[in-house]
């Protein structure tokens, strides 16, 4: 088992503009061109996830083994102030960053959003914000941000300043320092 990048997104649409995402975004990534479409792979589409029963948008990846999607709390609702993308490895994330902050600009910008926050899904100090973002519905970004900064300390100022080898710290298992905000 591996740590997954999880990527955190502001959600500012409207309902209208919500339950139009997958179209939304096929749109803006087929004007990125067809390598970027290659590099995605399937359309997005909604899906209702079969293991845990929650709404998402899909893709599957065909450079990741993973299936990409965009969740939220629950079921995905437009009232949600966060969605959720996973999809890939957080190692592999840190050394090839490129693709996925390309694909994470198209989705920031179908959201109108600015930025975006990574994070590894489980094994550092910054994993919480998942939790956060789950179980809070009314946090902002910032709040998030926020929080982040007093229990782990300021995010990162570029990708290269997180390792992307797992780090030893204590005798029951392995720890992922640091989380990165993307603006655009």
């Amino acid at each position: 088992m591996g740590t997954d990048l999880l990527v955190i997104f502001e959600n500012r649409l409207s309902d209208d503009e919500f339950f139009a995402l997958p179209e939304t975004l096929n749109h803006r990534v087929a004007a990125l061109g067809e390598d970027f479409q290659e590099f995605l792979g399937d359309p997005w589409y909604w899906t209702p996830d079969g293991m845990d029963g929650k709404t998402r948008i899909t893709s599957r990846s065909a450079w990741s083994p993973q299936t990409s999607y965009i969740g939220g709390p629950k079921n995905l609702w437009p009232e949600h102030h966060f969605l959720q993308m996973f999809g890939t490895r957080w190692r592999w994330f840190l050394q090839e960053p490129e693709w996925t902050r390309k694909l994470c600009r198209v989705i920031a910008g179908a959201l109108k959003t600015n930025r975006c926050l990574y994070i590894p899904d489980e094994n550092a100090c910054c994993s919480i914000a998942h939790e956060w973002v789950e179980n809070e519905s009314e946090l902002t970004f910032d709040e998030v941000l926020h929080r982040l900064n007093e229990r782990c300390g300021p995010p990162a100022v570029t990708l290269s300043d997180i390792s992307s080898e797992p780090i030893p710290h204590r005798p029951n298992g392995w720890d992922y320092s640091g989380y990165f905000v993307d603006t655009f």
